[in-house]
């Protein structure tokens, strides 16, 4: 029986990874003005083995993943490494428990859930081109957009717009604008989540005077004071990971900005095209005098 060969077995490979990863592989053979070489040589590990599954991972940019359980376990591990807890050294204890893992990754997984997920213009064109071939069908989004007359358009979202303010006459802002905590219930719900720590540690931890040692270098408002172990506690007790100022709209401002460079690069060249064909100085009238000199 015949061995199959190095492309044979290339050939199943690429069967079982998915379009985007392919498009990709496709790329970075365009760059490198590989026009006859295989594809198969611009596959990068990850193209080959995770496929798809890595792209549809959200990634925990601003800690959201580390729920008070898990705060609780780290400042644990913490104290019995400064006690040198004997059971440090134990390969059978585990610091971390599986049901705190377990109940803070359930908790981002819903909390994905009910975020909406946007688009940025660059994803739809790529949507546009895995799934129409780069086409899209005018007359079909015409038909939907024309489903209904302008009348009754407008109309039904007077209709929307009036419900909505029935049903939340009591906060007008909500309508529109995300409610934000004020800094009384932002500075409450802190110290009830630096009071959950310590309680939660304390009643756990065999040295409890090496950790109360430790907490006490904290203070009531959580600023980084002298001292890298004051600095730790604090940066624990009060979440220091999570930049408050900026949150999920630094993505945002990110993506619009890739957004607006895009589109003016887009209308450049339309320009260019358009207007390939033009003389120079076109827009000009040129005069000539009669008596030539």
């Amino acid at each position: 029986m015949a061995k199959p060969s190095d492309s044979d077995s290339r050939a199943v490979d690429l069967s079982k990874i998915d379009k985007v990863r392919l498009q990709c592989a496709a790329e970075r053979q365009k760059r490198a003005n590989d026009t006859d070489g295989n594809i198969e040589d611009y596959l990068s590990t990850s193209d080959s083995e995770s496929g798809s599954d890595s792209d549809s991972e959200a990634e925990d940019d601003n800690g959201d993943l580390i729920s008070p359980e898990l705060d609780a376990q780290i400042m644990k591990t913490l104290t019995a490494l400064r006690s040198k807890d004997s059971s440090v050294y134990d390969e059978k204890v585990n610091f971390f428990s599986e049901d705190a893992v377990r109940k803070a990754e359930a908790a981002w997984k819903a909390k994905k859930v009910q975020e909406p997920v946007g688009m940025t213009l660059t994803e739809y064109q790529l949507k546009v081109d895995m799934e129409h071939g780069g086409v899209v069908d005018e007359e079909r989004e015409i038909r939907k957009s024309t489903s209904m007359t302008h009348v009754e358009e407008q109309r039904a979202l007077k209709n929307a717009f009036k419900e909505a303010a029935d049903e939340q006459s009591d906060d007008e802002g909500n309508v529109f604008v995300k409610k934000q905590k004020t800094n009384e219930e932002s500075a409450r719900e802190d110290a009830e989540y630096r009071k959950f720590l310590l309680e939660n540690v304390t009643g756990d931890v065999s040295d409890r005077r090496a950790f109360m040692s430790w907490a006490g270098t904290a203070d009531a408002e959580g600023a980084p004071g002298s001292g890298d172990q004051k600095f730790l506690m604090n940066y624990i007790l009060n979440r220091g990971w999570i930049n408050t100022d900026l949150g999920s709209s630094a993505h945002e401002i990110i993506d619009k900005e890739e957004d607006d460079d895009l589109i003016d690069r887009t209308d450049d060249f339309e320009s260019k095209f358009n207007f390939r064909f033009a003389e120079d100085g076109g827009t000009q009238i040129t005069s000539y005098p009669r008596e030539i000199e």
